[in-house]
């Protein structure tokens, strides 16, 4: 992954965090952001909408703090959606992990 020419150091960390994220669960922003020690869930955001290596890197798994899907980059939000259906994730009583 490190000899990809859009990750960048910051891009490495936040995609480094959204792996600990299980499959059948999610995290938001925010508390990616926290994570990695950066205060800025905006800046994460903007990380994820580089994301070359989707699905590898699962930015599907990412939502808002009111864990509403909102539109990624890598996905549409019925993709989204979808992704995370197959992994049997429900929003309504989903844990945030991280």
């Amino acid at each position: 992954m490190q000899n990809h020419p859009e990750i960048t150091p910051f891009r490495q960390r936040v995609f480094d965090a959204l792996l600990e994220v299980p499959c059948g669960y999610v995290t938001t922003y925010g508390a990616l952001a926290r994570r990695i020690n950066c205060g800025s869930a905006r800046a994460v955001g903007g990380a994820l909408r580089h994301n070359p290596l989707a699905p590898e890197v699962p930015c599907h798994r990412v939502v808002a703090s009111d864990l509403t899907i909102g539109f990624m980059f890598c996905l549409t939000q019925h993709m989204q959606r979808g992704s995370l259906r197959n992994e049997h994730c429900q929003l309504s009583t989903v844990d945030c992990r991280l």
